[in-house]
């Protein structure tokens, strides 16, 4: 691979790190191809993707990127880095589950937002709700207090109007 070759390289890295919001470290050593490309086809259906560079290439990338430079001690061995450009719990969710049923897939680490993020962090935000699911729970919470409203308006509606019946029956009899 001569200089340009690993310039472009560098470069598309230091896009891929710039547009996501989310970048995780993965130790691949040992996997099959059939189980990289399954975790491939999982990550892309969330807009996923999955780079494998040289570590040296990647610590260049990197190495002028606040908050992501945080990585290059993680670049050792056989890594992967997995890039989440819009929902990074999507993300880790799936790489929480193909790590449980891929021994040989390791979590190491990874940044959020430009922060770096460790394993525990990952597995938190790997257990968090979906966006839909949260979007939903919050809209529940605002509508509470306006049905508990509505319902408490038209308990006084059926009140009256079983006072009204009530002296309607006393003045029959």
């Amino acid at each position: 691979m001569n200089r340009q070759e690993k310039q472009q390289i560098i470069d598309a890295m230091k896009h891929d790190f710039k547009e996501s919001q989310a970048a995780f470290v993965v130790d691949m050593q040992g996997m099959t191809v059939e189980a990289v490309q399954g975790l491939r086809r999982q990550l892309y259906q969330k807009q996923g993707k999955i780079k494998v560079a040289k570590n040296t290439l990647l610590k260049r990338a990197t190495s002028d990127i606040p908050g992501i430079n945080d990585l290059a001690p993680y670049f050792k061995d056989q890594i992967a880095i997995i890039f989440a450009p819009t929902e990074a719990p999507a993300i880790a969710k799936i790489l929480a589950s193909v790590a449980k049923e891929q021994e040989k897939l390791k979590l190491k680490a990874g940044a959020l937002d430009a922060r770096l993020i460790t394993l525990e962090q990952i597995e938190f935000l790997a257990s968090l709700p979906s966006k839909e699911i949260l979007l939903a729970k919050l809209c529940g919470t605002l509508q509470a207090p306006i049905a508990n409203y509505v319902s408490i308006l038209n308990q006084l509606i059926v009140r009256l109007l079983w006072v009204l019946k009530e002296i309607e029956k006393t003045k029959q009899s």
